[in-house]
């Protein structure tokens, strides 16, 4: 016999197994590298990150608040002319909202030893 199940009670069933676990359990990044984590809208990837990283350990530079997206969509050159020095964890939230910010992360990388953690939740404008 074959059980019809729905989106909705799956999504109960997680809820109830998520809350019984640590979500700073759930996934382990090597942060000695660069890493990018994609994944659906809503699917826990700044969450996971909001509970793994204090506000004082990283860089979080959140680009669906607008003010900052304008401002690095405006002037990308501004990642490098601010942090080419940090050796802080710099977090970029909802990468895919500013492709030009690119080249930028890709000079960090390469050229210092900055560490980045990026999220989207579209790879379409990601990799051409």
């Amino acid at each position: 016999m074959l059980k019809l199940i729905s989106t909705k009670d799956l999504a109960n069933r997680a809820t109830e197994i998520l809350k019984k676990s640590q979500p700073s359990s759930w996934v382990t990044i090597d942060t000695s590298s660069s890493s990018l984590i994609w994944g659906a809208r809503r699917t826990g990837k700044s969450f996971w990150i909001n509970e793994n990283y204090q506000n004082e350990d990283i860089i979080l530079i959140a680009l669906l608040e607008t003010d900052t997206l304008a401002e690095y969509l405006t002037k990308p050159s501004l990642l490098r002319e601010r942090f080419q020095d940090t050796t802080k964890l710099i977090v970029i939230d909802e990468i895919q909202k500013s492709p030009v910010l690119h080249d930028e992360i890709h000079r960090l990388i390469e050229k210092t030893n900055t560490i980045f953690l990026l999220t989207g939740s579209s790879t379409g404008k990601l990799v051409p």
